[in-house]
C-alpha cells in the first residue's frame, strides 16, 4: 500500500535531518536523493525520502528529471525561492548572496543541465567519502569548482588550476580535506596533463601540504594511464610533490576506505548552529525577488549561453544526445548510415534527424555546399548542437574539437575540421560509407553467433598526430580479440609527391615508437583504392617509402571488391594483399582463411597478421564514446576483453 503524502512543515517545525538537508541542498544544487542521503548521514533511504517528501510539500525544495540515461533517471533536488529563504534564515545569511556563490539561480541550474551527467559523477565521489568517518558527517566546506591563481616558480605571469571539486569534511573520529575529479572516459587522460602540471607547479610554491586529489576512473588501464601521466608531470620542471590516488567506480567506497586517511581533529566538533536554531514565527517569504522560480519552464530572461543549452538539454532524449554525439564526431552521415551505426530501423533514424533539426540542433548539407540536397541529408550538427555535446563531454568546445575531433557547424559557422571535410566531400562521404559498411557486416555477423563488433570508430581529427593523418581510426572485435587499424581511402586524385609524404609520416611514426603513446602496437593501415590503378599506385609507394626502414603493417583492396555480391564479408574477406605481394594474392583481415575464428599461434594472443592484435594504448582506451554517449550510469561497472596481456574497456556506442 503506498504511504501517504506527509503534510508539509513549517519552519519552526523542522527536524534537525531536515534542517540539514535544506543547507546541504543549498551548497549541492542539482544533487540526486541517494548520495544527497549519505552526505546528510541518513543511513535510511526511506526515511532520506520521507524528509524529502515533506520539504516538498511544504515547497521548499523542487525535482527537476532530465532524461540522462536511458530506462529510469532519478530526479535531482534544487532549492526554490522559498527553500532558499529558509535556508537563509538557517545561515543568517542573505538568500542572493547564497545563490549568487552556489549557483542556485534558475539561469544558474539550467546552466549545469548539460553537464548534469558530471556533476552527478561529482556527488557521489562525495556521497562515497562521506562514509569514511564514523558519525555524522559535517561539510565544512565545498567549493565546485575549486580554482587557485598562482605564480609559479621561475614563472613570470600568474596561472590557474581549476579541480571539478573540493570537500573539507569533519566526522566524531577525525577531518579530511580532499579534491575530487571523476573520470567518465569522454576524453583521452592527456586531455587533464595541463591540469595535472598546474596543481604539481601549485604544490611547489603553497606555503603548505595540498589535498589530497582522488580520481575516480572505470578500468585498469586508464588508472594506469592516469598513473603514467601523474609520473610523468612529477619529472617536469617547477613540479611539487602531490598525493594522487587513483580508484575504481565498481569498488568506490573500498577503495577510498583504503587510501584516505583522516586527520585529527584540532578541537571538539561542534554541531552547527542552524540544528537548533529557534525559528518560531520567522518564516520564509513568499514574495519578491524570486532568484529560482522554475528551472525547467522556458525564461524570457534567460539570457547567457549556458542556461540556453540546458533548456535544450531538457528536451533531448539519451538516443538525442548519442545521435548529436555520433555526428558531432562524424559528419555528414546520412539517416540509413546513422541507423545502421546505431542499431535503427533508417525510417526511426530519420524521425529523429529531423526532430532535432526542427530545433536547432542538426544541419543538412545546405544548398551552396557541393552536392548538396533538400530534406535528404547528409546531416551535420550545428554549432549550438555542438556545444551541448561538448558540455556532456566535461569539455569545452575548442577542447572536444582538439582531442575528439568535433566538427560541423555548418556554412555560417563552421567549427573545426568542417570546412576541409566539406571541401573533399566526396572523399568524405567515402571514408563514412566504409566504416558504416564494416559496422553493418559486424551487426550480421553477430545475428550468425559471431562477437564481431566495431567498437569503436575515430574520426580523422581525432587520430591525427604531427604529420600521420589518416582518413580514420577503428577498433574492430572477432573472436575475443581487438584488431586495430588506420583507414587510408585513395580516390586516385594524389600524386606521387604526396604519396611519398603520406607514407612517410607512417615510417617515422613508427620507427620513432610515436605511436606507443596511443597504441601498445602499431595498427594496421588498411588502404582502399576506387580503383586497380589506384591500389597499384599505392603499392609502390608504400614499396618506395619503405626502403631501409622496418616493415610497415600495411594491407590494401580496392573498393570494388568489397561491393562485390560475392563477397558476402565485405571489408571482412578475401580482398587484401600485402604492398609485395603478387596482385591474385589475396587474404582475409582480421579473419582466417575459411572465414571462421581466428585461432592465434599462442593462448590469448591474436593470429599472426601485419598489426594484427593492435589495441588503444592506456591514455586513450575507449574515451570517445564513453559511458554518457551509451547512456549508462556513472557506478555500472564495464564490460572487458581480453587481448593478449592487456584488459581492454569496452563500451558499446550502439
Amino acid at each position: 500500500m503506498k504511504s501517504p503524502t506527509p503534510t508539509g512543515p513549517t519552519l519552526a517545525a523542522l527536524s534537525a535531518s531536515e534542517r540539514r538537508l535544506l543547507v546541504l541542498l543549498s551548497q549541492l544544487p542539482l544533487i540526486y536523493p541517494t548520495p544527497l542521503a549519505a552526505v546528510a548521514g541518513i543511513a535510511c533511504q526511506a526515511t532520506a525520502k520521507w524528509h524529502l517528501r515533506r520539504l516538498q510539500s511544504a515547497g521548499l525544495i523542487g525535482r527537476l528529471k532530465v532524461a540522462v540515461r536511458p530506462g529510469h533517471s532519478p530526479a535531482a533536488l534544487y532549492l526554490t525561492d522559498r527553500g532558499l529563504s529558509a535556508a537563509s534564515l538557517l545561515l543568517g545569511e542573505e538568500a542572493s548572496a547564497i545563490a549568487r556563490r552556489n549557483g542556485l539561480g534558475g539561469a544558474a541550474l539550467r546552466g549545469a543541465i548539460p553537464g548534469l551527467v558530471h556533476l552527478g559523477a561529482l556527488y557521489e565521489m562525495l556521497a562515497a567519502v562521506c562514509d569514511r568517518g564514523v558519525g555524522v558527517p559535517r561539510l565544512r566546506l565545498w567549493q565546485r569548482p575549486w580554482r587557485v591563481r598562482f605564480r609559479p616558480r621561475l614563472a613570470r605571469a600568474q596561472a590557474s588550476v581549476a579541480i571539478p571539486g573540493h570537500a573539507r569534511l569533519a566526522w566524531d573520529d577525525g577531518q579530511l580535506d580532499v579534491l575530487l575529479l571523476p573520470d567518465l572516459a569522454t576524453y583521452p587522460v592527456r586531455a587533464r596533463r595541463l591540469t595535472i602540471l598546474r596543481l604539481a607547479q601549485l604544490a611547489a610554491v603553497a606555503s603548505g601540504p595540498l589535498p589530497a586529489l582522488v580520481i575516480a576512473t572505470d578500468c585498469p588501464e586508464r588508472g594506469e594511464a592516469w598513473r603514467a601521466l601523474v609520473a610523468q608531470v612529477a619529472r617536469a620542471r617547477g613540479a611539487g610533490s602531490l598525493s594522487v590516488w587513483i580508484v575504481d567506480w565498481a569498488n568506490l567506497r573500498e577503495d577510498l576506505a583504503s587510501c584516505l586517511t583522516l586527520q585529527h581533529l584540532s578541537g571538539p566538533l561542534a554541531g552547527p548552529r542552524w540544528v537548533g536554531a529557534d525559528l518560531t514565527g520567522r518564516e520564509s517569504p513568499t514574495s519578491g525577488r524570486r532568484l529560482v522560480a522554475n528551472p525547467a519552464a522556458a525564461s524570457g530572461a534567460t539570457k547567457t549561453r549556458a542556461a540556453c543549452l540546458g533548456q535544450i538539454a531538457l528536451t533531448l532524449l539519451p538516443s538525442d544526445h548519442l545521435l548529436l554525439d555520433t555526428l558531432g564526431r562524424h559528419p555528414f552521415l546520412r539517416a540509413g548510415q546513422l541507423g545502421d551505426l546505431l542499431g535503427w530501423a533508417p525510417a526511426w533514424a530519420a524521425q529523429r534527424c529531423h526532430r532535432l533539426r526542427r530545433r536547432g540542433l542538426l544541419l543538412e548539407l545546405q544548398a551552396g555546399d557541393p552536392r548538396g540536397g533538400e530534406h535528404t541529408g547528409p546531416w551535420e550538427v550545428s554549432a549550438v548542437g555542438l556545444r551541448l555535446v561538448a558540455a556532456r563531454q566535461g569539455l569545452s568546445l575548442a577542447q572536444a574539437v582538439h582531442y575528439n575531433g568535433l566538427a560541423g557547424g555548418g556554412l555560417r559557422e563552421p567549427v573545426g575540421t568542417r570546412t576541409s571535410l566539406a571541401r573533399h566531400l566526396r572523399h568524405t562521404l567515402g571514408v563514412n560509407a566504409l566504416f558504416v559498411r564494416l559496422a553493418a557486416t559486424a551487426a550480421l555477423r553477430r545475428r550468425q553467433g559471431y562477437d564481431d563488433e566495431l567498437a569503436e570508430w575515430r574520426g580523422a581529427a581525432a587520430c591525427a598526430r604531427r604529420a600521420l593523418r589518416p582518413d580514420g581510426y577503428g577498433l574492430y572485435r572477432h573472436a575475443g580479440q581487438l584488431y586495430g587499424f588506420f583507414l587510408e581511402y585513395d580516390r586516385g586524385t594524389t600524386n606521387r609527391r604526396d604519396y611519398s609524404r603520406k607514407f612517410a609520416a607512417y615510417f617515422d611514426h613508427l620507427t620513432r615508437g610515436r605511436h606507443k603513446a596511443d597504441y601498445t602496437t602499431f595498427p594496421t593501415v588498411l588502404c582502399v583504392a576506387t580503383d586497380d590503378a589506384t591500389e597499384r599506385r599505392l603499392a609502390q609507394a608504400l614499396v618506395r617509402a619503405g626502403v631501409g626502414r622496418p616493415a610497415l603493417p600495411a594491407l590494401l583492396t580496392t573498393e570494388w571488391r568489397s561491393d562485390d555480391p560475392r563477397n558476402e564479408r565485405g571489408l571482412l574477406g578475401p580482398i587484401w594483399r600485402e604492398p609485395q605481394a603478387a596482385w591474385e594474392e589475396r587474404r582475409y583481415w582480421p579473419l582466417g582463411g575459411d572465414g571462421g575464428p581466428t585461432v592465434g599461434p599462442t593462448a590469448g594472443q591474436p593470429a599472426p597478421c601485419p598489426g594484427g592484435g593492435d589495441e588503444p594504448a592506456l591514455s586513450n582506451i575507449r574515451f570517445l564514446s564513453g559511458r554518457i554517449a551509451a547512456g549508462h550510469s556513472a557506478t555500472r561497472p564495464p564490460e572487458r576483453s581480453e587481448n593478449g596481456n592487456h584488459q581492454v574497456e569496452r563500451h558499446g556506442q550502439g
